[in-house]
């Protein structure tokens, strides 16, 4: 089957016409599944390169801001791999992955994180409560903030992108964390950091030269249950 450059068609589209698209993407996204979907338009990042030279330096400022928000969180998939694996940041990796656990103030972060120069590019909500927040940096180094709520002995991620399906941790996890040590600042990570990494990689410990499309490669994604897919609570403080 052949594939299509969605980039490419919209630079052919006039701009009326792809805003359009996207709103009706987006109710659509909305009305079926549960999600409300903002983007920026045009999308100012490009997944298709590496990461800058100045991303230890931004995501070290994106972890102080949380810190200084005393919001819980650690590092995830490609960017703790990175660190806990080679030392520093996958030379081919091309975001900043950063997952948040238990209550926050959205409009703190929006609020630090325009203090270090950093603008909104996406914003995602599941059935009324956020999901997932991108960020891009004057120098082009997408931030990936990853939103998880707790339910029962699990924690779960929901984007648009999975049709349905879910990503899915245990609790047990994250009830106990360690760092790890890069460019002379800790990062934090789940203590059973092999058995994390095993749990959405596989063989983590050997790397790739590329990097696949994510949900490819994570094996943590799962079929929600329905008390799962309709829950209603609000998310409890780790």
């Amino acid at each position: 089957m052949k594939t299509v450059d969605v980039r490419s068609v919209e630079k052919r589209l006039p701009s009326s016409v792809v805003r359009l698209g996207k709103y009706l993407l987006r109710k659509y996204k909305r009305a079926v599944f549960g999600f409300d979907d903002w983007f920026a338009f045009p999308f100012p990042i490009d997944f298709e390169r590496a990461l800058p030279a100045d991303a230890p330096s931004v995501l070290a400022g994106c972890c102080e801001a949380l810190e200084k928000l005393q919001v819980r969180f650690v590092v995830a998939t490609g960017t703790a791999l990175g660190l806990y694996r080679d030392g520093k940041l996958i030379a081919h990796d091309n975001d900043i992955d950063i997952d948040l656990l238990g209550a926050l103030d959205e409009r703190e972060i929006l609020s630090e994180f325009d203090s270090l120069g950093l603008t909104l590019c996406r914003r995602v909500a599941y059935r009324g409560r956020l999901r997932q927040l991108i960020f891009r940096s004057p120098s082009g180094v997408p931030v990936d903030l990853c939103f998880w709520e707790r339910i029962g002995p699990y924690v779960y991620h929901y984007l648009p992108e999975l049709g349905g399906l879910v990503r899915r941790h245990p609790h047990e996890f994250y009830e106990d964390l360690t760092t790890t040590v890069f460019n002379g600042r800790a990062y934090p990570l789940p203590a059973r950091t092999d058995e994390w990494l095993a749990l959405q990689y596989g063989d983590w410990r050997t790397p790739k030269s590329v990097k696949g499309d994510w949900r490819q490669e994570s094996r943590d994604i799962v079929r929600p249950t329905p008390s799962v897919g309709r829950s209603s609570r609000r998310p409890r403080q780790y």
